[in-house]
């Protein structure tokens, strides 16, 4: 009769490699992810560190400690920390675990005789002879430690040890299953205690396996879901999204002012999670004030509401270029820098300077406007321009201005890669070759051939692969806003009319040219040259010609630091090969899934698919060519059988 109960793990070992296997199938992944948020953070270029303090810098320290605290005491963090724990806990847990007695044992008839595999017939009979006279059960007589069933135990396994390496047919056993006496029992049990099970922990189990998948992961995946239908690709509310989307569709985009985003701004759905105490109102006053530098009675809800304006902006700056109107873009991007600088939205064009920590108002009425005229002015007179407090509060603006990332273009084309010029209908890239260093550096003239590039089979496969390289680019010197914020560019691609034909694309990685000698010293060899690259969504233009556009770089986080090219797109055909013509050999099209298919559907030239149809017309040609041959041999049996005919009659 077969026994139908469960073993359970008893003596705890094995649940907990079961445990420890699930726990690690988890911990690992989240904790390389947790590794890697950590160590994004330091993969930057250093920023310049201002010892400016605004007025309202103890509640901006307030709520930056608040941030990284939040940042560190993240549900993921957490879970790692306590993950670790419990997998230490049951790594201990297993090293201090003693095996049962009942437990599998390999048997080894060396170890039971103490023998090496090496020994011999000789060895084995007088190892088992010492051991027969110090364990045999009637020839024991002090017992020491052992008690009489241990020592007779010990007898059994030495004899079967013995036998197991000396008789012919218990040895077979040992050899085929391991054991002298052949198959071993095997059983089958529950990694989990016997009380989880039965009795009184039973009841437990159901429950918490009832709230699990009834209450908990119901929640969990609800809420999951909820969010992902709540927010945009972008990271901005759907009802945000939905606001911006109507509000431009009724005001029409060019009509659409810095003050209306700004009012946008103030309505997002964000701020009812974030403050649901304040109206829009509310915290559209609390954007003017921080726009005017002006401190209000709750600086912690201005500061918290400020904080969310660039991520929204993002999404609206996303929004805007589905309706190709450049100027748009522009301006919330102008609106993007001035909440980061605080410099007011009437006061736009004064925000080079303004910008600079320490600047007052006094910049509004200078004659100077530019940093590159600053840095170059005495230090008296930059504080009378600046409207500085003393001597080293402008050297610190200054210092600050030296360090603002410029870029300075050293070479931009379309191109289609490998190619020599820029056939029509072809898929066209951007390639701007750049600079980044101080307002105080002079960058020397590149020639086009140094700054020509290889182009590899690699580049030909991706020619983005080396765009937009390097370290993230250094945080944004900006003593009034709460949030560490990389400086970035977008490039913007338009044609005359103020029509967007590509971008916004972000350019946020780069090798800043870090120059101490004096600028006429500057040599090429002291440059680090970045490349940019932008895929154009459109095609060349189908007609032969030069066409212009406008290629724009706006700095989302500084003022004075935007850039505008014109680029020449010079439309022509490819030169006339010299090169025997391809009807002469008979050369086929390039297939699509090659690298030369890759580079012809770039240019706009035909690729051949694969030769399914080219086979089918082999075999339908040779299908007719059976028939015709078939039909010849039938004519030609008819005109046998003609001949033989007049033979027979002229014979009669």
């Amino acid at each position: 009769m077969s026994d139908s109960r469960y073993s359970y793990d008893e003596n705890a070992e094995v649940w907990p490699y079961f445990v420890l296997t699930l726990l690690s199938v988890v911990l690992i992944p989240a904790t390389l992810i947790a590794y890697s948020r950590f160590t994004s953070k330091k993969e930057t270029t250093d920023a310049y560190k201002s010892t400016f303090k605004p007025d309202n810098d103890a509640d901006i320290q307030k709520y930056r400690t608040k941030l990284k605290r939040s940042s560190l005491f993240t549900k993921l963090n957490v879970f790692v920390f306590f993950g670790w724990v419990a997998f230490a806990g049951l790594i201990y847990l297993i090293t201090i675990q003693e095996p049962s007695a009942d437990g599998a044992k390999i048997f080894d008839p060396y170890e039971l005789l103490g023998l090496s595999y090496s020994a011999s017939d000789k060895d084995i009979k007088s190892s088992y002879r010492k051991l027969s006279l110090k364990y045999h059960p009637d020839k024991v007589h002090e017992l020491g430690n052992f008690t009489r069933e241990e020592v007779e135990a010990r007898f059994v396994e030495i004899t079967k040890a013995y036998k197991a390496l000396t008789d012919e047919e218990i040895r077979e056993n040992y050899i085929k299953y391991g054991h002298p006496d052949g198959p071993q029992e095997t059983t089958h049990g529950i990694a989990l205690p016997k009380w989880m099970i039965e009795g009184t922990g039973s009841p437990v189990i159901v429950s918490l396996y009832a709230i699990f998948f009834g209450v908990v992961l119901p929640w969990f995946v609800g809420k999951w879901w909820g969010s992902i239908q709540e927010y945009t690709k972008n990271g901005i509310h759907r009802d945000t999204a939905g606001l911006f989307f109507e509000e431009i569709i009724k005001d029409q985009p060019v009509f659409i002012t810095h003050e209306k985003i700004v009012e946008f701004v103030s309505r997002a759905a964000e701020y009812k999670s974030l403050l649901p105490r304040l109206t829009p109102d509310d915290i559209l006053e609390l954007l003017n004030a921080h726009l005017e530098r002006k401190t209000v009675k709750n600086e912690l809800d201005k500061i918290t509401v400020v904080a969310r304006v660039p991520a929204i902006l993002d999404g609206f700056l996303d929004i805007a270029s589905a309706f190709k109107v450049p100027s748009l873009l522009t301006k919330i991007i102008e609106v993007r820098r001035a909440v980061i600088q605080a410099v007011p939205i009437k006061s736009l064009s004064s925000g080079e300077l303004y910008q600079l920590p320490g600047a007052t108002d006094a910049v509004f009425a200078a004659t100077v406007t530019r940093v590159s005229e600053l840095i170059k002015l005495p230090t008296a007179e930059a504080k009378k321009v600046l409207g500085t407090k003393d001597t080293a509060q402008t050297e610190n603006a200054v210092n600050a201005a030296k360090n603002l990332p410029k870029i300075t273009v050293l070479s931009s084309k379309f191109k289609v890669p490998g190619e020599e010029v820029v056939p029509p209908q072809s898929q066209v890239h951007l390639i701007v070759k750049f600079s980044i260093s101080s307002p105080a550096n002079t960058i020397p003239k590149f020639t086009e051939e140094s700054l020509e590039e290889e182009e590899t089979d690699a580049l030909l496969r991706n020619p983005l692969s080396n765009s937009n390289k390097g370290p993230k680019l250094p945080y944004t010197i900006a003593p009034y806003f709460p949030v560490p914020e990389h400086t970035s560019w977008e490039a913007i691609v338009s044609a005359p009319g103020d029509k967007l034909v590509d971008g916004p694309a972000a350019l946020t990685n780069g090798i800043i040219t870090n120059i101490t000698k004096e600028s006429k010293l500057v040599t090429q060899d002291d440059i680090k040259v970045n490349t940019f690259k932008l895929q154009l969504s459109m095609m060349s233009p189908q007609f032969l010609g030069s066409f212009n556009f406008d290629v724009q770089l706006f700095n989302k986080t500084y003022f004075g630091l935007d850039l505008s090219l014109k680029v020449p797109m010079v439309v022509a055909n490819p030169p006339e090969s010299t090169e025997p013509e391809e009807d002469v050999y008979d050369i086929p099209d390039a297939e699509e899934d090659s690298l030369a298919g890759t580079m012809a559907q770039m240019k706009g030239e035909k690729v051949s698919k694969k030769k399914e149809n080219e086979d089918e017309e082999e075999e339908e040609e040779e299908d007719l060519s059976d028939i015709d041959t078939d039909t010849d041999a039938e004519f030609e049996s008819d005109e046998d059988d003609a001949d033989f005919d007049e033979e027979e009659k002229k014979k009669k």
